[in-house]
């Protein structure tokens, strides 16, 4: 056998679970932060605020939230941010 033969030849993945022969295993998500986002029409212009007002016409509101979630193997963190507008 020659040395070249003898070489690995390179993951081509960019990191892998060295526990779980290559595949992470994720287990369930936490989530970390989450927010609602509203945009009202008022007579000043326009005003962002995290509290429902009745009062005002809503333009639209957005939801977003962040989640955590880890390797059962070898604990690595993959992240996750989510944002979307409701109406």
């Amino acid at each position: 056998m020659t040395d070249e033969e003898k070489v690995k030849e390179r993951s081509l993945r960019k990191y892998i679970c060295k526990k779980n022969k290559g595949e992470h295993e994720w287990g369930e998500p936490i989530v970390k932060y989450r927010a609602i986002s509203y945009i009202y029409e008022t007579p000043r212009g326009e005003m962002h605020s995290g509290t429902l007002y009745p009062e005002y016409k809503l333009k639209c509101a957005k939801v977003s939230f962040f989640s955590e979630t880890h390797c059962k193997h070898c604990n690595k963190k993959a992240t996750n941010y989510f944002s979307d507008k409701l109406k």
